[in-house]
């Protein structure tokens, strides 16, 4: 079984049962094949709660980075506590991450998370939750189509190609960045979002949302 070590091992600012979370990754990298022989280390920011969901998924000298807000695994409806469903989704999408960059080479040439474009993310993404969704681990297949739309278009091609990228049992990076390089741009003056949104700031970038002493430590 792969070594999947939780830091931190014990939270103090948010009710999460480390040994309960340290459990369901060890189930979730059993359930997503990660090799015997690899090692991963997930950091909980608990100091960044909901809203701020962000994860990071990288392979740094041969070892499985991954870095997540608390937030991303928090319950909505209670401060604090831990939503093991939408843990089990984004740890376990992480760790197929994670798979895909140790090889065997189809994902050896992709850039580090911070590097990747918003839209060669949500294509990565979309890819996942399908895959995950396949093993048994309930995600939400509305919202990801949704957050595709809004990094991609709103078009018949954009859902076209978030359908191909679902169903995709296996993939190469290059493949899958040429899917989204294919997509039409806006056009002149338009944006990436659904019709009627341009009230109010443009979303930001996902990198930006990273703290910078995570980044460090994350390759680019």
């Amino acid at each position: 079984m792969a070594e999947v070590t939780l830091v931190p091992t014990r939270f103090s600012l948010v009710r999460f049962d480390a040994e309960r979370l340290g459990g369901l990754l060890d189930d979730l990298a059993d359930r997503v094949g990660l090799p015997a022989t690899a090692t991963v280390r997930v950091e909980v920011d608990e100091v960044l709660p909901a809203p701020l969901a962000v994860t990071l998924a990288d392979v740094v000298d041969g070892r499985g980075e991954v870095w997540c807000t608390g937030g991303a695994l928090e319950d909505t409806t209670h401060a604090g506590h831990l939503d093991e469903g939408k843990a089990a989704a984004e740890l376990g999408a992480a760790l197929l991450r994670v798979r895909d960059r140790l090889g065997p080479g189809a994902f050896a040439a992709a850039p580090g998370d911070l590097a990747l474009t918003d839209t060669q993310r949500a294509a990565w993404d979309v890819w996942t939750d399908g895959r995950l969704e396949r093993l048994g681990v309930p995600v939400r297949r509305g919202r990801r189509r949704y957050l595709f739309r809004l990094a991609c278009g709103f078009s018949d091609t954009v859902d076209e190609t978030f359908a191909r990228l679902w169903a995709a049992e296996r993939l190469t990076w290059d493949a899958l960045a040429g899917m989204v390089g294919a997509l039409p741009e806006p056009a002149a003056g338009a944006t990436r979002s659904r019709p009627g949104a341009g009230m109010g700031p443009p979303r930001p970038s996902y990198a930006a949302l990273v703290p910078e002493p995570v980044a460090a430590r994350h390759p680019t």
